[in-house]
């Protein structure tokens, strides 16, 4: 009996598992192990900085740092990156390497096409799939001698379109690795500061101890690295932590040494010409829209005058009778202009107003051109429109500048001189966020010191923290914050508009001495 019912019992089982392989299961799960392994998108700064290598004479150069990786979606589709070319020791030859991931779908025509200071370099055919690329392309000899590299890269090409939806499918996809960049052969291994600097990327590498003072806070060489990694975030670079980052005394020279740089590309005078950015040069051939992007820093403009206009100078090709195009101008996710543009019409000169209530400390500008058939009732190919914005798209010069109270705690800490750092035990994600943080209040023009009195800047990474904090009397208190999401405006508020214990992210706490007439002798916790 026991033998026939383990008879039954494997019968059982190939039944079962002949009943799994008609119905796919271990086909499913075969391509389950054997597909492409899960995308994984990395921070694109820190990933960067495994690659980082400045102390040769055969070095890598990271490109400018960018917040987010860099993603060619559709077609056709634009991005760019800029390269600093070291200065003090000259580059004899080297290469643009760049590593890529394709996701390509069925019946697609396109290429990659990479473009350096204006030029067509080179095109890569894309292959149906998902596939790990490299191209290398020679610098000649003038791009080596120009002191920026501006690589564009672009697909091009046709892919089928979604059936009756509004926009074209996503044909293509491009991610670059953050291993792209120069490869290059200097005259010598760069020794000063702004040649390290333009070969990172304009990242700083740094580490902290993660030692702690006999209160329970950061060592003092901690919050040290901490205010000069902050005025280097002030003057336009990007401190990231690394265990294999510099220690304090490298990066307190880099900090006095390094040349204030604009986080954006901003010229030094108005009017400021768009096609400035490198992204934003050239023809433009699309179907269905195409975009151009200008990001400026308030800090960066000339004079800290905000821009009151846009002068707009499109150039637009000629198109078929039954295709309507449209632009539309958006500042910040704000819409400022938009408009049909006439049939025939070849040139648009608009000026379009930019109030300055709508202006913040980093501003994103957008102008969208847009096609489509309007006899056409199902979704299909288009005929190609082409569009240029000329050089003479640019910001004009405003009267207004930010004004406010961040402005006004920057001017407080100025007339304090010396400012007492006191920080808690902070992860590095916290350390990060309290480095953006100080950076908004103007640390390179305040001194750090344990020992001042009229001044005090404490970040804490929650509200619960802050509460052991004790409040001077004497002092006028502000609470230094950057909500979500990324790439927000830092937010100042006195003390009392939001309670302590509802801040879940990196916050500071700044107290400044008030005037003696105002002072209060009472003392209280915050």
């Amino acid at each position: 009996m026991r033998l026939a019912g383990l008879g039954v019992l494997a019968l059982l089982l190939v039944g079962f598992l002949i009943f799994l392989g008609q119905r796919g299961a271990f086909d499913a799960n075969w391509l389950r192990s054997d597909g492409p392994d899960p995308a994984r998108f990395s921070d694109a700064n820190t990933t960067v900085l495994a690659h980082l290598d400045a102390e040769g004479s055969e070095v890598f150069g990271a490109p400018v740092a960018q917040d987010a990786p860099l993603i060619l979606s559709g077609l056709p589709a634009y991005a760019g990156m800029q390269f600093r070319l070291p200065l003090d020791t000259r580059p004899v030859s080297g290469d643009l390497d760049l590593v890529f991931t394709t996701l390509v779908a069925e019946n697609v025509e396109g290429v990659l096409r990479v473009s350096i200071n204006g030029m067509k370099r080179a095109e890569y055919l894309l292959e149906t799939g998902q596939q790990a690329h490299s191209l290398q392309v020679q610098l000649t000899r003038e791009e080596l001698a120009s002191g920026t590299i501006n690589a564009a890269v672009s697909l091009q090409g046709r892919g089928p379109i979604a059936e009756c939806t509004g926009d074209d499918a996503i044909a293509a996809v491009v991610t670059l690795d953050p291993a792209s960049g120069l490869r290059l052969n200097l005259s010598g291994a760069p020794q000063t500061t702004r040649d390290k600097l333009a070969l990172w990327g304009d990242r700083v590498p740094m580490a902290l101890t993660g030692g702690a003072d006999g209160a329970g806070g950061a060592s003092s060489d901690d919050t040290n690295a901490l205010h000069q990694a902050a005025i280097l975030r002030e003057k336009g670079y990007r401190p990231v932590l690394a265990e294999n980052g510099v220690d304090l005394e490298i990066l307190r020279t880099l900090a006095g040494e390094a040349s204030p740089r604009g986080r954006f590309t901003v010229p030094a005078a108005y009017p400021i010409a768009l096609a400035s950015a490198p992204v934003n040069d050239g023809v433009r051939k699309f179907t269905r829209r195409t975009s151009w992007r200008y990001t400026y820093d308030a800090a960066d403009l000339p004079d800290g005058r905000l821009p009151s206009a846009l002068d707009l100078r499109l150039l637009i090709g000629p198109s078929t009778t039954r295709l309507q195009r449209d632009v539309a101008v958006t500042l910040n996710n704000n819409l400022l202009f938009s408009r049909r543009i006439a049939d025939g019409a070849e040139r648009l000169n608009q000026s379009v107003v930019i109030p300055a209530r709508v202006q913040k400390h980093t501003n994103t500008l957008d102008i969208t051109v847009s096609a489509y058939d309007a006899q056409d009732l199902r979704c299909g190919d288009i005929a190609q429109s082409v569009a240029q914005l000329l050089p003479g798209t640019a910001l004009r010069a405003g009267t207004a500048r930010l004004d406010g109270e961040l402005e006004g705690l920057r001017a407080a800490l100025l007339r304090a001189g010396s400012v007492r750092l006191d920080t808690g035990a902070l992860s590095p994600p916290d350390a990060t966020a309290a480095i953006t943080l100080i950076a908004a209040l103007g640390p390179s023009r305040w001194e750090a010191s344990q020992t001042a009195q009229s001044a005090r800047i404490r970040a804490f990474a929650n509200g619960a923290a802050a509460q052991r904090m004790t409040r001077e009397p004497e002092m006028d208190h502000w609470i230094i914050t950057r909500p979500a999401p990324a790439g927000s405006e830092v937010t100042v508020q006195r003390l009392g508009q939001s309670r302590l214990e509802d801040i879940a992210a990196t916050a500071l706490v700044v107290s400044v001495v008030r005037p003696p007439a105002q002072a209060s002798t009472r003392a209280s916790g915050l």
